[in-house]
């Protein structure tokens, strides 16, 4: 029997017409992705243009290999945001593959990092960040939460500048009115402490989490190279994903002019390596069919 099926397999090889057979072992492992895309701020100055043309083309790209994709645009408030999150972690199991991506607004405060939803009139100073923002570090949490052997992939790109309010502006103003002589030096102390990008994060030691931000920490951008490189890049076959992450930092270094180069934090150098997309070695399945018409196939074949 085993000869037969030897010679079933070089046949289906050679043979134009024969069902090809594929003799790797199928992943079993499931991807999931939640997408989340903000584009439309209630206030004027931090409305966005690319988030969700940019999140719409990741979801086609992440479905075509396989990833079971949630996405949602314009959160709008934080309840809602975090619903969808505790939503999501109900789809997946311990052990599968888990990537969120967030296109949008983030601020940092108090080193920790929060997500913005698109009802941010309320967001007047920094301290209301924490009350009405997402904080990163949460949705990590309830994502991790009893999944000890599943891979956490976070993609962050949201290191825009982030305009708290007007009332910055005029407090501003009214201190330059006063001091004149240092109005440089305090206009630019206060755009920079609201447009600080991204805090660094800490990761338990043991989980399996990558995360990458768009810039490089503490700072912030106004460009879209990230996300040209990652879509360029994301579905790279048989690539583990963190060589993937890194060809996209050096792509975006390089673009940038060495500057603003993208921060990562790796947290799967000690694990197996991890694919996005995998393809088995192997033949491949030209059509699928059952083990009897192969059998009808090569008899015709060799004996016709």
């Amino acid at each position: 029997m085993r000869t037969i099926t030897v010679w079933m397999l070089f046949f289906s090889y050679l043979h134009p017409d024969s069902p090809m057979i594929f003799l790797g072992t199928p992943n079993n492992i499931q991807k999931y992705a939640l997408i989340v895309a903000n584009d439309h701020y209630c206030r004027q100055a931090n409305r966005l243009i690319n988030s969700i043309t940019n999140a719409r083309e990741l979801d086609n790209i992440l479905q075509s290999i396989n990833f079971n994709v949630t996405k949602h645009e314009d959160m709008i408030e934080k309840d809602t945001f975090m619903e969808q999150v505790i939503a999501f972690t109900k789809t997946f199991i311990n052990g599968d593959i888990v990537l969120f991506y967030f296109s949008g607004h983030a601020i940092q405060f108090n080193g920790n990092n929060y997500l913005i939803p698109i009802n941010d009139t309320k967001i007047d100073r920094a301290e209301s960040v924490a009350v009405f923002g997402v904080n990163l570090k949460r949705i990590l949490d309830r994502l991790m939460e009893n999944k000890p052997l599943s891979v956490f992939i976070l993609v962050l790109d949201c290191c825009r500048p982030y305009e708290l309010s007007r009332r910055s502006a005029t407090t501003c103003q009214y201190i330059v009115s006063i001091m004149s002589s240092y109005r440089n030096y305090l206009c630019t102390y206060l755009a920079t402490a609201q447009n600080e990008g991204l805090h660094t994060m800490d990761i338990p030691d043991g989980r399996k989490v990558f995360i990458q931000f768009s810039c490089a920490a503490n700072k912030t951008t106004t460009d879209n190279l990230f996300n040209k490189y990652l879509l360029l890049h994301i579905d790279r076959k048989n690539v583990p994903v963190t060589e993937v992450f890194q060809d996209i930092t050096k792509d975006v270094y390089h673009k940038r002019d060495r500057r603003l180069k993208p921060f990562l934090t790796n947290k799967l150098a000690k694990h197996a390596p991890v694919y996005l997309n995998r393809m088995p070695s192997g033949m491949y399945i030209r059509s699928k069919m059952n083990i009897d018409s192969l059998q009808s196939f090569y008899r015709k074949s060799c004996f016709s």
